[in-house]
């Protein structure tokens, strides 16, 4: 269920849309980026255990960059074609089906639940109450989003063929019931992407995605035409893309 890399978006809960990326399982999994390992010492500081729900897990992009630095992953998605791709892609992780309104794991189970592009998707007031719920005393709830820096003029043309938000438009950690403040950090790293690959990398966004036949060919067609007009694409193979990550790191109050 993580999607949405281009910005992020406010808390929305659109099952259409939520559910959107199974039909497109491999593509998504083939062509949207990952997360940088680095973040990892910026949410995880000072915790006493190491086992982690990854809720709205999708394909296992953030599972696999913790479960490779040693985190015991619980990883938790709603759609089967995703977690298909998840269990295939990493046999050693535990794959539940399930939402983060309605978690499916136990009480006080897990040091850290996290959500790796995919808070949007969930009800804040039952989102929260889930995860104070499997969260050991003390334990965190991280939110990541994970962004392109769209100062850069292509990544600005490519959100807005797409229908993406702007980075400048995300909006600020929610109170949530049963955590104190949220912590807010910022991480900026860069990714490479094939410019062939664009138009597939538009598709993989449920904005997209869910279109009639009609408009969804003609967002694909005018991505098409950016990749080979705009000057810092047209003739090249591959481009760097400037990222920002955005964490928000909420502490579990009380006993």
């Amino acid at each position: 269920m993580s999607g949405e890399a281009i910005g992020p978006t406010p808390p929305v809960v659109d099952s259409r849309r939520a559910l959107s990326f199974g039909a497109r399982a491999e593509l998504y999994d083939r062509v949207r980026p990952s997360y940088p390992p680095q973040v990892l010492p910026l949410l995880f500081a000072n915790l006493a255990g190491n086992r982690v729900a990854d809720v709205g897990a999708g394909t296992g992009k953030l599972t696999a960059v913790l479960a490779s630095a040693g985190w015991d992953v619980d990883a938790v998605e709603p759609d089967p074609d995703m977690r298909a791709i998840l269990a295939a892609r990493l046999p050693g992780i535990r794959v539940h089906a399930g939402r983060g309104e309605a978690l499916p794991l136990p009480d006080g189970s897990v040091d850290v639940v996290i959500y790796g592009q995919a808070w949007h998707w969930v009800d804040d007031v039952a989102g929260a109450h889930e995860a104070a719920r499997v969260l050991r005393p003390g334990g965190m709830l991280a939110m990541l989003w994970n962004y392109e820096d769209d100062a850069t003029g292509w990544i600005g043309q490519l959100g807005r063929i797409v229908g993406s938000p702007r980075a400048r438009d995300l909006v600020r950690p929610p109170a949530l019931h049963r955590f104190g403040a949220a912590q807010v950090y910022g991480l900026s790293w860069s990714r490479e992407q094939d410019v062939s690959g664009l138009p597939d990398y538009a598709l993989s966004h449920s904005a997209v995605a869910v279109l009639p036949d009609q408009q969804r060919e003609a967002v694909l067609a005018d991505v098409r035409r950016l990749t080979t007009e705009h000057p810092d694409l047209r003739g090249r193979e591959r481009v760097a893309v400037s990222m920002h990550l955005e964490c928000w790191l909420y502490r579990r109050e009380g006993s």
